[in-house]
């Protein structure tokens, strides 16, 4: 009888262990392709995008295998993280398939095997049978039934199967633990390349001040459409060389862009910059989208004519036809309307003709300008002012050489002008004689303030001795 007892008591024991196991190894499969529930996307001016991703899933207590085919194509894999918001998971085994189908590796598949195919006879097609040989390009070679060989065309093939191990499009696998069935919050994210945003701006100069209107540009190359996603930017170099996955670090409060308008808050992320949309934005596969960022007014701008050469001390006698160029500055700060940190893009301006018609008149690109810094536009080059600058003498004494220079500058405008001439000399030097003051601003930048009136032609010299070591 206790012998039966522990025969009963083992017997019960033996079944809940395999009930346990058999438990343990259950496997639930969960396709993740239906829409997030909610999509977040931040864009790197290196071109990579930050995605996360939120869907809510029924899993079962043990071991679930979730798949997911709706990825971007440029997705690194090796940045592919998948949690549990709701109740965390234990991911076991993630994999990243990518053998996607096409002609020659379904024929690959169907070598030594057999095949349905068509042979055209004018406007006839008869169905035939027989074994794959080999194929190359368009054309396949098939041993028909009869032992006879046939050259045909792959248009005209009809495979049975798709076979193992090739999918239509690029997926994700996991092998999961969960503690319990439930309903579980997943959220997904990687990164992917395709993803790139540029800021541009549009200025009206009057002569004195500035309106400037700025624009993102954003471009989905990334494979795969982003609908109703909360969408960010961070402006800055930031190296992709070493993984990152979310932008949580040393945040600042968000402010509302500047003095301007702005559909965009900003704040400070690390050394970085971060825009983020006020409202959901959906971003097609193959679209670029631009999105207005920011509005200001009333920017009070210096306007100067600039001639900035680098002749070598060596070069004598000869005349040399200089370009006067046209800049625009201006201080990036909220007592001149801005104060705004402005990401690296490209900057059009134009000015109204006297039909009040609006004109390009030059362009140039920025890097990225933190708040209170100078901004200096080059837009182009005067038409109406030019300029000679010889090297009028040039003497060897001692461990110093001496090089003179005249520049004339000529004024066809009908009101007065005044021309910043830029020399940048090399080495150890100093200014030994000028007609006008010059302005040492760094140790290859000297500075002449020159006042040219309208109509007429001004002339500097000055001599510069270069030390020789």
């Amino acid at each position: 009888m206790k012998k039966n007892k522990k025969i009963l008591v083992f017997g019960i024991i033996a079944v809940l262990l395999v009930a346990g196991a058999i438990a343990l190894v259950a496997n639930s499969y969960v396709r993740m392709d239906s829409k997030p529930e909610s999509t977040e996307i931040t864009v790197y001016n290196s071109g990579v995008g930050l995605v996360k991703e939120q869907r809510t899933e029924s899993l079962v207590s043990g071991i679930n295998t979730l798949t997911y085919s709706n990825i971007a194509s440029g997705i690194d894999a090796s940045s592919v993280r998948l949690i549990g918001v709701t109740k965390p998971i234990k991911v076991l085994e993630q994999n990243y398939i990518y053998n996607t189908v096409s002609m020659d590796k379904l024929l690959d598949r169907f070598i030594g095997k057999n095949i349905t195919a068509f042979l055209i006879y004018g406007s006839n097609k008869e169905t035939v049978q027989g074994t794959l040989l080999s194929h190359s390009g368009n054309s396949i070679i098939m041993k028909m039934k009869d032992g006879s060989i046939q050259t045909l065309s792959t248009e005209n093939v009809v495979l049975p199967s798709l076979p193992d191990g090739l999918v239509a499009k690029p997926s994700l696998e996991w092998q999961v633990n969960s503690d319990s069935s439930q309903d579980n919050k997943l959220e997904l994210t990687y990164l992917t390349s395709g993803l790139t945003w540029d800021a541009d701006y549009a200025a009206e100069f009057d002569g004195s001040s500035l309106s400037l209107s700025s624009m993102v540009t954003m471009t989905n190359n990334a494979g795969t459409d982003f609908d109703n996603a909360k969408l960010s930017l961070v402006a800055g170099q930031v190296n992709t060389g070493e993984r990152f996955y979310a932008p949580n670090i040393m945040m600042k409060t968000a402010d509302s862009i500047g003095s301007g308008s702005s559909q965009f808050a900003q704040e400070s992320i690390s050394d970085y910059h971060l825009y983020s949309l006020d409202r959901p934005a959906t971003l097609k596969n193959g679209q670029q989208k631009q999105i207005g960022l920011f509005d200001a007014s009333g920017i009070k701008v210096k306007q100067e004519y600039v001639l900035e050469s680098s002749a070598p001390t060596y070069y004598f006698g000869q005349k040399s036809m200089q370009r006067i160029a046209i800049e625009l500055g201006f201080t990036n700060s909220k007592s001149n309307s801005l104060g705004i940190p402005m990401p690296a893009g490209k900057v059009r301006v134009y000015k109204q003709d006297s039909t009040g018609s609006r004109q390009l008149i030059g362009e140039d690109s920025i890097g990225n300008i933190a708040e209170d810094e100078n901004v200096s536009l080059k837009i182009g080059y005067a038409f109406d002012i030019d300029a000679n600058k010889q090297q009028t003498s040039f003497s060897q004494l001692g461990n110093y050489n001496d090089a003179s220079y005249s520049v004339v500058l000529r004024n066809h405008k009908d009101s007065d002008v005044t021309v910043k001439v830029v020399e940048t000399p090399y080495g150890d030097w100093q200014l030994t004689e000028s007609s006008l003051p010059g302005v040492k601003e760094s140790q290859n930048r000297l500075v002449f303030e020159v006042p040219v009136k309208a109509n007429s032609e001004a002339t500097l010299t000055y001599t510069i001795r270069q030390i020789v070591k």
